[in-house]
């Protein structure tokens, strides 16, 4: 029912301003100045329990190579998957961002304060390896984060508008 609302041309206006809004309380986060630090480094990881099992062991190579030594990795990751991520792997990263994905689209609040941390951690790299993103979540936090190399996949695009696929 999501994916016909989503879809139909009926509601592309709406859906559209929907993402101006969003995009609006984003970039209100971001306009205090801050300092980026040249070697943080944040993974994006919104999606499901299930797709964080399929990554974790990317992530071990990321901070195993020599390009990434001595780097602070910080994960943001939805919530529903905290007391595993922290269970099995909490000692591997130097900080967790916690993301409820669901207030995060709909609480304007809650989404001024959230990408107001994300902005204010000055991150350098913001890595996105989601193959299906979600553009007010994935690409949205990627770009409120202002990271300097801002790196994803080419994605499956079934979650975008056309619109959404060129910003």
């Amino acid at each position: 029912a999501i994916r016909l609302i989503k879809d139909h041309s009926l509601f592309a206006p709406v859906l559209f301003m929907v993402d101006v809004l969003l995009f609006s309380v984003d970039w209100l986060a971001t306009i205090r100045p801050r300092k980026r630090n040249s070697n943080k480094i944040a993974f994006i990881k919104l999606d499901k329990l299930g797709d964080y099992i399929l990554i974790r062991n990317f992530f071990d190579h990321i901070r195993e190579s020599e390009k990434f030594k001595g780097c602070h990795f910080t994960l943001i990751a939805n919530n529903e998957i905290k007391n595993f991520a922290e269970y099995l792997d909490g000692e591997k990263w130097d900080n967790i961002i916690w993301v409820d994905i669901y207030k995060y689209s709909s609480n304007l609040f809650y989404r001024f304060k959230m990408s107001g941390k994300i902005y204010g951690e000055g991150f350098q790299t913001i890595i996105a390896p989601t193959y299906a993103r979600v553009f007010v979540l994935d690409d949205l936090i990627a770009l409120v984060s202002w990271a300097k190399n801002r790196i994803g996949q080419t994605a499956h695009l079934i979650n975008m508008k056309k619109w959404e696929r060129h910003v």
